[in-house]
C-alpha cells in the first residue's frame, strides 16, 4: 500500500509499508526541492484522474499531474485546508470559508465566507459526504453542516470544550467520526447524536 503525507516542512512524502504494515519506506516526496513554492502541505485529495492536488499554507494549491506542477491561488484567503468534491462541484475550504474550484480552468471563484456564521472560532477541518454536504469542524464552536442549497446549522456542540474544538471530520456510512482536542466523538449522521 502506498500513501501521500502531507507535512508542515517537508513537503508531501509518499511512503510505502510493508505487507505486514510493520516497516514504513519513503517512496518519494514533493518539496521546494522537486518544484513545491512552499514545504508547508496542509491537505491532500486525489482526484477520480489520480491528480494529487495538494493544499498549501500560504501559497493556494499545488496540483500534479503525469509528474508536473501546476499552481493556483485565490486573490485572498490563501491557505488552503481541504481540497475535495462536494457533490459534482469541487471545493477549496480555507480557514474562514469556502471557494468553488474548477480543476480545468484553475479559477477559484463564488467564495463563502462561513466562520462568522458558524460561531466565529474559524473552521479547523472540513469534509463532504455522497449526499454533497460539507461537515465543518471549528476551534470551540462544535460542527455544523452546509447542505447543497447553502443553508447551515449546527449538529454537534458538546457541553465539554475540549470536545467542541473539532480537529478532523470523517463521514463513513451512518456515522461522522470527529477527532477532537479531548478524543474521538462518533456520532449518528442523521441524527447527530
Amino acid at each position: 500500500m502506498e500513501l501521500t503525507i502531507a507535512t508542515k516542512d517537508s513537503g508531501a512524502v509518499k511512503v510505502a509499508f510493508s505487507t505486514d504494515y510493520s516497516k514504513m519506506i519513503i517512496t518519494g516526496r514533493y518539496d521546494v526541492r522537486s518544484g513545491l513554492p512552499d514545504n508547508n502541505v496542509r491537505t491532500i485529495f486525489t482526484d477520480r484522474e489520480e491528480n494529487l492536488w495538494m493544499g498549501l499554507y500560504t501559497s493556494g494549491l499545488a496540483a500534479v499531474t503525469t509528474n508536473a506542477f501546476a499552481f493556483y491561488r485565490p486573490e485572498t484567503d490563501k491557505e488552503i485546508t481541504y481540497i475535495g468534491r462536494a457533490g459534482t462541484q469541487v471545493v477549496a475550504g480555507t480557514r474562514s470559508g469556502l471557494f468553488d474550484f474548477d480543476p480545468l480552468t484553475g479559477s477559484f471563484t463564488r467564495f463563502r465566507n462561513l466562520s462568522v456564521r458558524t460561531g466565529g472560532s474559524g473552521i479547523t477541518s472540513w469534509s463532504a459526504d455522497d449526499h454533497g454536504n460539507i461537515w465543518i469542524g471549528t476551534a470551540g464552536d462544535g460542527l455544523w453542516l452546509m447542505k447543497p442549497d447553502g443553508s447551515l446549522k449546527q449538529v454537534f456542540r458538546s457541553g465539554n470544550p475540549g470536545q467542541n474544538h473539532i480537529n478532523s471530520v470523517a463521514v463513513e456510512g451512518d456515522n461522522t467520526w470527529l477527532g477532537t482536542s479531548d478524543g474521538v466523538v462518533l456520532l449518528d449522521r442523521e441524527t447527530g447524536r
